[in-house]
């Protein structure tokens, strides 16, 4: 799974103007995967300050609960 460093790795190393065939070999991602992160829009800096809010999770229910 890649995570928010790999994007912004990504991100800088487009910008400094390398080939994403290099990009791709730096980062151990396939340049089919880094098309897709461009085509999707996933490199955008609002992802990188998004506010991320977790709440109360479900109780499972157990045997021992009966």
């Amino acid at each position: 799974m890649y995570g928010t460093e790999q994007r912004i790795w990504l991100r800088h190393y487009l910008e400094q103007g390398l080939a994403k065939a290099v990009v791709a070999e730096r980062l151990g991602t396939s340049r089919r995967t880094l098309y897709l992160w461009i085509a999707t829009g996933q490199l955008g800096r609002d992802r990188d300050d998004a506010v991320v809010r977790y709440g109360p999770q479900e109780r499972v229910k157990c045997k021992l609960d009966d």
